[in-house]
C-alpha cells in the first residue's frame, strides 16, 4: 500500500495562488474583461444615439442626391419627400 505524501496546507496554498501572483493575475483578467464589455456598450450606445443612423446622411439627404442624379422623377421625389416630412412629425409628437 502506498500512501500520499502528505503536504503542509501553507505550502498548497502557495502552488495555488503561484506565490502571491495569482490573485494578481485573476484581478487582471477581470479588470481586463470588464473594460472590453465597457467598451463595446459604450460603442454600441454612441451609435445609436446618432440622429441619422449608422452612416450620418438623413433618408431626406439621400432622396434629394438621388433626385439630383436623375433616379427619381420630381413627382416620385415630391411624395417620398411628403412621406418622409410625415414620419418627422410624428416622431416630434
Amino acid at each position: 500500500m502506498t500512501t500520499a505524501p502528505v503536504t503542509s496546507p501553507l505550502i498548497l496554498a502557495e502552488m495555488w495562488w503561484d506565490g502571491g501572483w495569482g490573485i494578481v493575475w485573476g484581478l487582471a483578467v477581470a479588470v481586463f474583461w470588464i473594460t472590453v464589455i465597457a467598451v463595446i456598450v459604450l460603442m454600441l450606445r454612441a451609435v445609436a444615439r446618432r440622429p441619422n443612423g449608422v452612416g450620418g446622411r438623413s433618408a431626406l439627404k439621400l432622396l434629394e442626391e438621388r433626385y439630383a442624379r436623375g433616379e427619381v422623377t420630381r413627382e416620385e421625389f415630391l411624395d417620398r419627400r411628403a412621406v418622409l416630412a410625415d414620419k418627422g412629425r410624428e416622431r416630434q409628437r
